[in-house]
């Protein structure tokens, strides 16, 4: 594995001690599939922190916190015909993690925090779903792994921003500002330049350049909205979110950022215009959660599980089409 720039001394800690205690994996055998057609569009299986994404045809569902642990589940979901498919088993169990298609037929599961063997660990093995076989291979560790992270895809790259991690001098769980770059052609991993402060948080993707919105820093919910700009590797800032947001997920459609949720206001809608550089409140009807996943297909939103409370986990898909959302800014106004 190549990794390039220099690393901090705490997180090469982190990093090498739980490479070395981590099966490596290899291709998996997929299980035979369920396929689940219900009157109520939902998932099999309820959960929050989970990965969600999108490619050019259908849903895909990875991991998450549920009633009973962690999940190694996959719910592959057709929105067309609203089934369901589910590949038990299938992936190592883990939980705030990140999904991210590469526009081909793979799926990489970076981060995250898993179970294996008994043990909870800071998940460094990333994982690939191919979409086309259902195998699962590896590719190069996450060199400092870290749970609650967001990445994106970009040209053959996978950015990975933030997420926190377990300081082993303190004992104590810090947040990240480490930007993470894999290089899908090299499967090697180096450095981009740190976000301006070391949060979780939400990233999206908008004409090639990448933004940060909103997020935790360890202490409080935090505002801002941060412009990454991969070729030229500096960060800006926009104009804050109207308040404080954390726990919540984040898409883009045409030229807005629509947010979904909040860890106090867990209703809470927001959207922001790359136009304007503004922010505003809207009602789509979201049901409340914390820790839901979002992704776009097309013309439409779906944002997935949650947890409205400790131990509550939630099974809807909510669905939000593109009139949907003109329509609730347009009433903003």
């Amino acid at each position: 594995m190549q990794l390039h720039r220099t690393l901090p001394s705490r997180l090469i800690a982190v990093a090498f001690t739980l490479t070395a205690i981590i099966i490596s994996g290899c291709t998996s055998k997929p299980a035979p599939p369920r396929t689940y057609t219900a009157n109520t569009f939902s998932l099999e299986i309820p959960r929050a922190g989970h990965g969600f994404v999108a490619d050019d045809r259908q849903l895909y569902v990875f991991g998450g916190a549920v009633k009973n642990g962690t999940s190694g589940s996959i719910e592959i979901i057709d929105p067309k015909t609203r089934s369901v498919q589910v590949l038990r088993n299938h992936v190592i169990p883990r939980a705030h993690l990140s999904a991210v298609w590469d526009g081909k037929h793979a799926i990489y599961l970076i981060g995250g925090l898993s179970e294996r063997d008994g043990n909870v660990r800071w998940e460094s093995d990333v994982e690939v779903f191919n979409t086309q076989t259902r195998e699962v291979t590896t590719v190069a560790p996450l060199p400092f792994p870290t749970r609650s992270n967001t990445a994106v895809h970009i040209d053959g790259k996978i950015y990975v921003f933030g997420g926190n991690y377990k300081d082993w001098e303190t004992n104590r769980m810090k947040r990240s500002d480490i930007v993470a770059i894999y290089d899908i052609a090299d499967d090697a991993w180096s450095l981009g330049p740190p976000m301006p402060a070391g949060k979780e948080t939400e990233a999206v993707v908008y004409e090639q350049a990448i933004y940060t919105v909103g997020g935790y820093d360890g202490r409080n919910g935090l505002s801002s909205m941060d412009k990454y700009l991969p070729g030229e590797e500096t960060w800006s800032s926009l104009s804050p979110m109207p308040e404080q947001v954390s726990a919540h997920s984040a898409v883009v459609m045409e030229n807005k950022v629509i947010t979904f949720g909040d860890y106090e206001n867990q209703n809470k809608t927001l959207v922001y215009d790359f136009t304007t550089d503004k922010w505003k409140e809207i009602e789509l009807g979201f049901t409340a959660a914390r820790h839901s996943a979002a992704t776009r297909l097309g013309d439409t939103i779906y944002v997935t599980g949650g947890t409205p409370a400790p131990a509550e986990y939630l099974d809807n898909i909510q669905i939000f089409t593109r009139k949907d959302v003109f329509q609730a800014i347009k009433k903003a106004r």
